[in-house]
């Protein structure tokens, strides 16, 4: 049974450009809390522009954000700057990562920022994500697949309530996008509220929900059943295969 407050309400959002160009056109969303939402679409649908209104790093021409109960209509950035240190993760495709800090001091980095940081709980973040035995390691010294693992224990180290995930596995391998699946299922078994940007069926087929967007509006908004994973999976082996026999 769900609970009577919404994770995230998105409420008649749009964001116009100079031009009249419409990124997102009136979108209606609700997500509650403790989902896995994948938010899908082709490129220019407007995937993007409504994880960065959620997360605060742009705002919508009209329409209301509401995140756990709080309305963030007249949210400035310094409000929206402590939000998000004390409710969201933030996981993004680029990383992110400063240089010249080793993997826990990036971890770190994020506790800075919300209390005093506290190494052992930034190992322990790390030992999540299967990295601790990088910890001394400068992002240069890591693969990509490790470097979005820091990524995310950055993003929990404080304990977020909601993941806000911008096509996380867009730079990474096979067996890299394997692990992070792992690491947001283990998170969505913990009850946090997730929700992924992805051009990736694969991904998008991990959750609950996909939403749809083209234009900017709504297009989809269904619950994924077994079958849709199943039939997913059956799409994949077969495009796989195609793959192989078209390099033979």
């Amino acid at each position: 049974m769900r609970v009577a407050t919404q994770a995230i309400s998105v409420q008649s959002v749009s964001k116009v450009y100079p031009g009249g160009v419409h990124a997102l056109d009136g979108v209606n969303i609700d997500v509650w809390p403790g989902e896995w939402v994948a938010i899908m679409g082709p490129s220019g649908s407007g995937k993007t522009t409504l994880l960065s209104i959620l997360n605060g790093l742009d705002k919508p021409t009209s329409g209301r954000i509401q995140m756990l109960g709080t309305d963030t209509h007249g949210f400035g950035p310094d409000d929206w700057a402590v939000f998000r240190r004390e409710n969201i993760g933030l996981v993004f495709q680029q990383f992110h990562l400063i240089p010249y800090l080793t993997a826990v001091e990036n971890v770190m980095l994020a506790q800075y920022y919300h209390s005093m940081p506290v190494r052992d709980q930034a190992m322990a973040a790390l030992e999540r994500v299967q990295l601790a035995g990088r910890a001394q390691h400068l992002p240069s010294q890591l693969s990509g697949g490790e470097q979005q693992r820091v990524c995310i224990a950055r993003a929990l180290i404080n304990d977020p309530e909601i993941v806000l995930a911008d096509e996380p596995t867009g730079n990474l391998d096979e067996e890299n996008e394997a692990r992070v699946l792992d690491i947001f299922r283990s998170l969505h078994g913990d009850g946090k509220t997730l929700v992924v940007v992805t051009h990736d069926p694969e991904i998008g087929y991990a959750g609950e929900r996909i939403i749809g967007l083209g234009h900017g509006k709504v297009l989809k908004d269904a619950r994924i059943t077994e079958g849709d994973r199943l039939a997913q999976v059956g799409a994949a082996t077969a495009a796989s295969a195609r793959s192989r026999a078209s390099t033979e």
